[in-house]
């Protein structure tokens, strides 16, 4: 690894104020060890229940008046996974960025005068077909990326790269091959493990993908139509916003070719002037559509590596490639923004091929 730090500052023209959004990270799927079946989970390891039907939630306390909306939360849910053909082996994921996707929404209702506040919650597993291919096989696909393989060669990091760079290749294979048509695995939205961030109503995404919108609590407004799942790598999981049910997989490339590339940051940006950010991880949905630019890059590594910084128009979808950078391949997790600048950090730990 190369220890050295650059910083690339891109000037924008809009006088607004930007805000980045953070949370806690998740990360995609792991390869992971079989065990006989055990008694009882690691705390902070058990899977979730998936919630399909919306049910109401205990409430402890009161929430002020103007606390209302849409709590949408995406990250881990499945680390135990039994085999269909041996009931006593159980396939184990050993690190919590590693488990497989739930995606939740909370609606939070308040009080009114004749009844008191009230939380409706529902989830959806976010790649429940990957789940039923890890059971069925009896572990998990040994050429996806983990940050927790226990068998790795001599060299380990070497060796992690190697699968970091497969995984994230693989997700361009399958765009590929659900572009030429037909059927196959990789077209499949509930075979990719994405759950890093959610951005409702991402522009250039909603193409072919309007709805109605569904009325919330009586509102006039509407919830977003689509809610689209975002992780470290140029990958995109459009999800049903009510349900919550994966609908399509793509990446940054099917919303413009130039945007190809095997890695990007789960946390865009958005533009407070055009359009308020939402916080990407844990974000609250006020019944009002966040119309914006949005702003992130991805990075195309080969025997040359170039960042793409890039916006999307919250007006017409239409892609703006605001800058070509070449520096050295490094796993970058945010895209930074002020006033005036779009900021790339391409930070010390740089990825050796």
């Amino acid at each position: 690894m190369l220890i050295t730090r650059r910083i690339a500052l891109l000037r924008l023209h809009s006088r607004s104020h930007i805000r980045l959004a953070h949370h806690y990270h998740t990360m995609s799927t792991a390869p992971t060890t079989t065990t006989a079946a055990p008694s009882s989970r690691v705390t902070g390891f058990e899977n979730a229940v998936e919630q399909l039907t919306p049910i109401d939630l205990t409430i402890r306390g009161d929430f002020p008046p103007w606390l209302s909306g849409i709590l949408y939360r995406s990250g881990p849910g499945t680390y135990s996974i039994p085999s269909t053909s041996d009931t006593s082996k159980t396939t184990e994921i050993q690190h919590w960025f590693d488990g497989v996707a739930m995606h939740h929404r909370f609606e939070i209702l308040p009080a009114t005068a004749s009844s008191s506040p009230r939380v409706v919650y529902r989830s959806h597993k976010g790649a429940a077909n990957l789940e039923r291919r890890v059971a069925d096989a009896g572990e998990y696909p040994k050429e996806l990326f983990s940050f927790a393989q226990r068998h790795r060669a001599a060299d380990p990091c070497a060796n992690l790269f190697q699968r970091f760079f497969t995984t994230f290749a693989s997700w361009a294979e399958a765009l590929k091959e659900a572009a030429g048509g037909g059927e196959s695995e990789s077209d499949d939205p509930l075979m990719h493990n994405v759950s890093v961030t959610l951005t409702p109503d991402m522009p250039g995404v909603l193409a072919g993908e309007e709805g109605p919108g569904e009325s919330v609590a009586g509102e006039e407004r509407k919830a977003p139509r689509v809610i689209v799942a975002k992780t470290d790598g140029n990958a995109l999981q459009v999800l049903e916003p009510s349900t919550l049910e994966p609908r399509k997989f793509m990446t940054y490339e099917n919303i413009d070719p130039r945007l190809s590339g095997q890695l990007s940051a789960a946390h865009a940006c958005r533009d407070a002037e055009t359009g308020e950010l939402h916080t990407q991880l844990s974000l609250v949905w006020r019944y009002s559509p966040p119309a914006g630019d949005f702003f992130n890059f991805v990075t195309e590594i080969g025997a040359k590596t170039t960042y793409k910084v890039f916006k999307i128009r919250g007006d017409d979808g239409k892609v703006d490639v605001l800058a070509k950078i070449d520096a050295p391949p490094s796993y970058i997790h945010a895209l930074t923004m002020t006033d005036r600048f779009v900021v790339l950090c391409v930070w010390q730990a740089h990825i050796k091929q």
